[in-house]
């Protein structure tokens, strides 16, 4: 099965706090457990919102 997993909630200014830090746990997780299963996930990202981009990116990688 494919899944996708929005990230935009995680590149707001509340990535740290609130939505958006629950967001990328959440996201995080689910992306995980999905992997490990043998499911296709794919991660969408906001190239609008730059600030922390790059950390959000390698820190999916990392998780995936």
């Amino acid at each position: 099965m494919r899944v996708v997993l929005d990230f935009q909630a995680c590149q707001s200014g509340s990535r740290f706090r609130g939505i958006g830090r629950g967001s990328r746990s959440l996201m995080l997780a689910m992306g995980r457990h999905l992997v490990e299963r043998g499911h296709e996930v794919v991660c969408l990202v906001s190239e609008a919102f730059q600030d922390g981009l790059e950390v959000l990116k390698a820190e999916i990688i990392v998780t995936g």
